[in-house]
């Protein structure tokens, strides 16, 4: 749902504050536009947060902690967004499955740095519940070559996690293929 900030922001809190018992919710907003305050209230499952990115070096939201941290199992969102927020992973007590919309950005363009990366994959690799991390890729994510280090630390993350399933999502080009597996046995 696409929602510019300011009244559209506040009316689609205050429908979200009526639907009490809303297990999914899909969000694709406007530049920097946080998580609604009633979602992180909600008894979530399914979360797909997914705001547009800013042009040049601007931060991404972080996800709010709340109560949707303990009832969600599925969650698709940017990588910057949970390795920015920091200790949102340790309360996803059901987390099952971990889609990111794109690739770590180990530039020195990216406002996160090269041990702040090192902790985000520590972070995932302690989700106890967590048995699915994915990457849904662009078209255009998707043809670029994955950086050496993003392959040495999935390889980390497999050795770290060995029951952990770790794939990528082919694109909408190969539509009879779901997930191709990356590292798993």
């Amino acid at each position: 749902m696409p929602c510019a900030g300011g009244a559209a922001a506040e009316q689609l809190d205050a429908a979200l504050r009526q639907l009490r018992q809303l297990t999914m919710l899909v969000l694709a907003r406007s530049t920097g536009a946080a998580l609604p305050p009633a979602a992180a209230g909600l008894p979530l499952q399914r979360l797909a947060f997914l705001p547009a990115r800013a042009a040049g070096n601007v931060a991404l939201p972080a996800l709010p902690g709340g109560p949707w941290l303990q009832t969600c199992s599925h969650l698709l969102t940017h990588i910057a967004i949970l390795a920015t927020g920091p200790g949102v992973l340790a309360m996803a007590s059901c987390l099952d499955k971990l889609c990111f919309s794109d690739l770590p950005d180990y530039s020195g363009s990216s406002p996160f740095g090269s041990n702040d990366w090192d902790d985000f994959w520590t972070d995932v690799s302690e989700v106890e519940s967590l048995t699915q991390v994915s990457f849904e890729l662009s078209t255009a994510a998707a043809a670029r070559s994955a950086p050496l280090r993003f392959v040495d630390d999935l390889m980390w993350l497999r050795t770290e996690r060995p029951d952990l399933k770790v794939f990528r999502y082919r694109s909408a080009e190969h539509p009879n293929s779901s997930f191709m597996e990356f590292f798993n046995p």
